[in-house]
This record gives structure tokens, sequence and C-alpha cells, in this order.
């Protein structure tokens, strides 16, 4: 029984849910967009304290367009 309970220990760990999902980039984009300051891949991880390769997996290409058309925003 001791070793089913570790089992299940060990497998909780590494199967936890993702801490960083495609909304939290995107509301990371929206704050990022409502400060005037252009979107960055570098940016976004920095909000939402992970890494650069998270945010490019999790972006998705709507997100991509999204982001493009933010920053256009900006710079008109």
């Amino acid at each position: 029984a001791a070793s089913d309970v570790y089992k299940r220990q060990v497998g909780e760990l590494i199967g936890r849910t993702k801490k960083v999902t495609p909304d939290d980039v995107y509301d990371a984009m929206l704050n990022i967009h409502d400060n005037d300051v252009d979107i960055t891949v570098r940016r976004l991880a920095e909000v939402c304290f992970c890494s650069t390769r998270t945010i490019h997996r999790n972006m998705c290409t709507e997100l991509k367009r999204e982001k493009e058309l933010l920053n256009q925003q900006l710079n008109e």
C-alpha cells in the first residue's frame, strides 16, 4: 500500500497542470498594451513569470496575430 501512495504522489508532481495558459498570455498582452509599450515575447514571459519558450509554446496563430495588431495600434 505504501508503494501505491508513493506512485500516486510522483504521478501528481509529474502530471500537474500547466501554469501558463493561452488566456494568461492574452491577459498579459492586454496589460502590456494598456501601458503603451510594445508587446514582445520577453515582456510576456516577464509578466507571466515563465520562460520565453513557454510563451512560444502557448501562443497560437490567433494570439500572434493579435500581438501584431496591438503593436500596430501603438505605432499609429
